[in-house]
């Protein structure tokens, strides 16, 4: 797997307009100087930062599945899966 980029310009000193994101592979980056609006800047920021409510979303089941789950397994039973959701996309820390 490729090496992921930082997800904020101050982790190792370098800018974002030093990365180029292959839009093929957007975990492939290179280290090739671009420049890039502060709002085309700030809306890849703030995506990364809320990436992992993206991938939850994703998967968490319709809410009609999920109340059939809620029927059939219970309230535990439900938890435990969108735990294990959660636990696959974890929030990330706050710095």
């Amino acid at each position: 797997m490729a090496e992921e980029h930082p997800v904020h310009p101050d982790d190792d000193g370098r800018e974002l307009s030093d990365f180029v994101i292959d839009p093929e592979d957007p975990n492939k980056v290179s280290e090739e100087k671009i420049h890039w609006s502060p709002s085309i800047r700030f809306a890849h920021f703030e995506f990364l930062a809320n990436e992992y409510k993206y991938k939850r979303a994703e998967e968490y089941p319709s809410v009609v599945d999920q109340l059939d789950s809620i029927y059939h397994n219970g309230v535990e039973g439900w938890k435990a899966e969108i735990k294990a959701i959660k636990e696959k996309h974890p929030k990330p820390k706050s710095k």
